[in-house]
């Protein structure tokens, strides 16, 4: 295994994972093999997000296309510009 990235406080992308990679089960410390073709598609979400940003209708709204997930340790739920941080640092 190789870790190609780290991501702290950002729980739309650990929402992410849960529900395409781990049927949608979040276990502590799950393990899961994430493949190039994985990252491809998280990729394009944070692009299709960043795009749409100022459009909030409902079909295109992020918290359809990459939704927050609360947690006791996953910090602000919003759709703020925390939120567009996290995807900007995940699509580069």
């Amino acid at each position: 295994m190789e870790e190609v990235a780290y991501w702290r406080k950002a729980n739309l992308i650990h929402n992410w994972f849960v529900e395409n990679l781990h049927n949608g089960v979040d276990e502590p410390n799950f393990h899961q093999e994430v493949t190039k073709q994985n990252l491809q598609v998280l990729y394009r979400l944070c692009i299709k997000v960043l795009k749409h940003k100022n459009n909030t209708t409902n079909e295109i709204h992020p918290h359809y296309i990459l939704p927050s997930r609360p947690g006791c340790f996953f910090g602000s739920i919003s759709y703020d510009n925390y939120y567009y941080h996290v995807i900007n640092e995940t699509k580069d």
